[in-house]
């Protein structure tokens, strides 16, 4: 047992001798484990724990800073020496001794250095800084920071301690040694605008709180809190449905809505609450809360209205006929402007503009309902939404799209939309006037598509119904464009211009006019129209472009093009007085459908007296059926109607035809016009009246003599043949040649045998002097007809003439230049009249061709004194072919 003890004491003694630092403490502890007093037992266990106070003494376990410098031993350093690791220990080492380094010159760059030492020798930065990086975070844990605690820089937390205090500030800014005293107090100046919303603290906001001053300092409060001016502001909600759901809080109080379904469908405006009203919701102008009896939301107005407003969605698929027809009625009520939008609006109804049945006269004036502009693809069988605006009525069986009452009275403008019925016929008008208590209303760039009739007039209890301006208006998929009821009243003067009016279909009026009260009127500026082609050019009914069933007006139409019409004018009225004046002024109808039985001008109206005037007109047969076509012109009973055609030009029309009743007094003139034939080599000009007069006879009297003693010229035919007396020859004393037709050498009209065919020889006349008719006594007026064409005269020049027998003046003169080929027939009227001056009336042919003969067929000739004579018949028969008297 002593020997182990004495085993441990050396081992001990060995250990101790190893450290000095703490012995004293080491030595106590174990001493009073292992005292000398031998009373005591020596345990293993107290062997065990002091040799644990030895290891103790020999590693203590030293807390960071707590081992003083002055606890280092020498360790054989001398003076000036530094504790330097010499890769296993640390020993005393000299410190850099010698003199001070010395750095090499730096060539080169940074990266072309081998000896980093010598690249940085001297180049130390004397406020060099270290990165952020470079710090270790030495316990600090979040949000703490670098802080002085009198003896170290520390981990500490942010602001610990009272606020910094700060000095006064004198001077600039740029004079300033502390920054902290020139900053004091000194907020950045913050721009107007400059501040986003998102940059305002929202502590201590709540949901639907506004910034209001309150005390001199801006807070947060409840929106609208308090009343009176003081707490007016302009809130939004989403939509309608929102807005249904909040009381105004105080008189007068303003909230705008951002859509009327969902925000930004357009359908939002400002709203304003008004807490006494009870006024009728209409969930447009008028919002109730929902369970509030009294006080209304209405909208702010400011001289228009927003169809989206109401609810109007124009999405093309959803029925809009309440929405629009509320915002209709809202617009006319106030008589401002009522803005569609964009989009295709579907109402299963019909639409009311004005009142129904107005209980006075009109009072709402000045309404404007505009649209994006009108829209779909013309070239499909189908409309096409693109972009801009179209009212379309969805079903059958309707009246019309639109219907204007006699609510709205005078300057109501429709402008940029369409109007159009989902299927053909869908309604029978697609704008209508249903009442003629109206006045100046204006269309602009209405195109109305698929109803049967785009535009109409009705008679009502009023005498107007006048002055409606269409301007860039369009009727499609229609069987008319424009009707006017015959029982209308004052219907008077519609104009329109730059419009085009298509009918499809067979027996279509593009214009169809009333009138039977006191009038009708129709200005027509640039007019086009492009018609169906028939599928049955004989039998189909045709397009007219024109049907009058009024008792007086004037219709002017100037300009544009016509296609594929069959008559240009229907006139019609029963047994009415009819009394017309119609004016056509360069206008070209091309591709005209006429024939023997679609006439070119109808009229069936009795004691009428229309005058109508073709001024620079272009007509010209449908090519494909030109071969069928015919200028076929129709007088009414009783007539006393003037159809003139003033420098007009007839293409390749072959046959003309005129025809009346019994009782006619009608004239068709043809003046200074041309017959223009592609197939030939020129064209007839009638550089005098062409004219067509057939008077009514006088059942009391006896009928009327032929002056002329000899109509015809000799019985003979043959060559060199002399004309019979009273006929005499000038210059030449017979004929070339004389025949009747069946003995002609050719004619145009191949089917006539009533005309006589002679040829003048060159420069030679054959003339007659009238015996019975003298320039005498009174006051004298003389007549002279003939109808006559050319047989193959190329370039002959062919005169008739009145003259006087005795003082040889020339009353009247016609000089005709043949064509070089057959000809239509012709009919020239002449007129001599004279006073006292003696001598007889003379009609004179002549053939001013120097060269060639002037071979002429001639169906008639007249001389007469009243103008209701009628002819008699000739040696040469009555006028048969082609104009037809029936």
């Amino acid at each position: 047992m002593r020997k182990h003890v004495l085993m441990w004491l050396s081992l001990l003694t060995a250990i101790v001798t190893q450290a000095q630092v703490s012995r004293e403490t080491t030595e106590q502890k174990i001493d009073s484990l292992l005292p000398v007093n031998t009373a005591r037992l020596i345990t293993p266990i107290r062997l065990q724990t002091a040799f644990r106070k030895v290891l103790d003494y020999v590693q203590p376990n030293i807390a960071n800073g707590g081992l003083s410098p002055l606890k280092l031993s020498s360790g054989g350093a001398t003076s000036g020496q530094i504790l330097k690791w010499n890769g296993s220990a640390w020993v005393p080492s000299a410190d850099a001794v010698g003199s001070a380094p010395t750095w090499g010159a730096i060539t080169g760059t940074l990266s072309t250095q081998s000896d980093l030492q010598t690249a940085l020798n001297g180049k130390a930065n004397t406020s060099h800084t270290h990165l952020v990086g470079d710090l270790t975070q030495s316990g600090a844990t979040t949000g703490q920071v670098i802080k002085w605690n009198g003896t170290a820089w520390t981990p500490s937390a942010d602001a610990v301690g009272s606020s910094p205090t700060w000095g006064s500030l004198t001077g600039t800014l740029s004079t300033q040694s502390d920054l902290n005293s020139a900053l004091a107090g000194k907020e950045p100046l913050i721009s107007v605008g400059g501040l986003a919303l998102n940059k305002i603290s929202l502590s201590g906001a709540t949901e639907g709180n506004v910034l209001k001053i309150s005390g001199g300092v801006l807070t947060y409060a409840t929106d609208a809190t308090g009343g009176g001016a003081s707490g007016n502001v302009i809130s939004t909600v989403t939509n309608i449905a929102a807005l249904k759901t909040r009381v105004g809080a105080y008189a007068s109080e303003g909230v705008r809505t951002m859509g009327y379904y969902t925000a930004n469908d357009g359908g939002g405006w400002l709203y304003i609450w008004n807490a006494t009203s009870t006024a009728t919701a209409n969930d447009g102008s008028v919002i109730q809360v929902t369970g509030q009896a009294t006080g209304r939301w209405e909208i702010a107005y400011y001289g228009y209205t927003y169809a989206r407003w109401f609810g109007v969605k124009a999405d093309g698929t959803t029925d809009d006929k309440v929405t629009i027809k509320k915002a209709i009625d809202f617009a006319v009520s106030k008589g401002g402007d009522l803005y569609l939008g964009q989009g295709v609006i579907i109402t299963t109804d019909e639409l009311f503009l004005g009142t129904v049945s107005p209980a006075s006269l009109p009072s709402a004036e000045k309404i404007r309902i505009i649209g994006e502009g009108p829209t779909f693809d013309w070239n499909t069988s189908s409309p096409q939404f693109t972009t801009g605006t179209m009212i379309m009525l969805r079903g059958s069986g309707k009246n019309a799209v639109l219907n204007i009452t006699a609510g709205l009275g005078r300057y109501l403008k429709l402008e940029n939309f369409t109007v159009s019925c989902e299927t053909n016929g869908g309604a029978e008008y697609g704008v209508l006037w249903s009442t003629t208590a109206t006045s100046a209303h204006s269309l602009e760039r209405i195109h109305s598509y698929k109803a049967n009739k785009a535009f109409g007039i009705l008679a009502g209890g009023y005498a107007n119904g006048e002055f409606t301006h269409f301007e860039d208006c369009v009727g499609s998929g229609i069987t008319n464009f424009f009707y006017m009821a015959p029982n209308t009243g004052q219907a008077f003067n519609h104009l329109f211009v730059n419009c085009h009016g298509g009918v499809t279909g067979d027996g279509g009026v593009i214009f169809q006019i009333g009138g039977g009260g006191l009038g009708f009127g129709l200005t027509l500026v640039n007019f086009n129209s492009s018609n169906a082609i028939l599928s049955n050019f004989m039998t189909g009914l045709g397009t007219t472009l024109l049907k009058s069933e009024g008792v007086s007006g004037i219709i002017s139409m100037r300009g544009g093009r016509i296609e594929q019409v069959s008559t240009l004018l229907n006139l019609t009225q029963g047994s009415n007085l009819v009394n017309g004046k119609f004016v056509f002024e360069d206008v070209h109808f091309d591709g005209m459908q006429c024939n023997s039985s679609r006439k070119f001008i109808k009229t069936t109206s009795n004691n009428s007296s229309q005058s109508l005037q073709f001024k620079n007109c272009i007509f010209s047969p449908l090519v494909a059926q030109e071969s069928n076509s015919e200028v076929n012109i129709e007088l009414g009973q009783y007539s006393e109607s003037e159809y003139r055609f003033d420098r007009c030009n007839f293409s390749r029309f072959p046959k003309y035809d005129i025809s009346h009743t019994q009782t006619t007094k009608g004239k068709v003139i043809f003046d200074n016009c041309q017959r223009t034939n592609f197939n030939s080599n020129g064209s007839i000009i009638f550089s005098k009246a062409y004219c067509y007069n057939e008077p009514t006879p006088s059942l009391s009297v006896h009928k009327p003599q032929n002056f002329l003693l000899q109509s015809g010229f000799s019985a003979s035919t043959g060559g060199d043949i002399v004309a019979t007396s009273p006929w005499t020859h000038t210059t030449q004393s017979s004929f070339y040649e004389l025949y009747n037709k069946d003995n002609a050498l050719g004619s145009p009209q191949s089917s006539d045998t009533r005309y006589r065919q002679f040829a003048l020889k060159a420069n030679a006349s054959v003339s007659q002097v009238v015996s019975a008719l003298s320039f005498g006594s009174g006051d004298n007026v003389y007549r002279y007809r003939i109808y006559l064409s050319f047989y193959q005269a190329a370039n002959s020049p062919f005169r008739v003439r009145l003259k006087n027998s005795s003082t040889g003046k020339v009353y009247d003169s016609v000089t005709l230049l043949g064509p070089g080929t057959d000809n239509e027939l012709m009919q020239v009227d002449l007129l001599a009249h004279d006073s006292n001056v003696g001598g007889n009336l003379v009609v004179e042919l002549t053939n001013l061709n120097t060269d060639w003969p002037a071979r002429i067929n001639m169906y008639g000739q007249y001389v007469y004194t009243n103008t209701a004579a009628s002819f008699i018949e000739t040696t040469t028969s009555t006028l048969n072919q082609p104009l037809i008297v029936r």
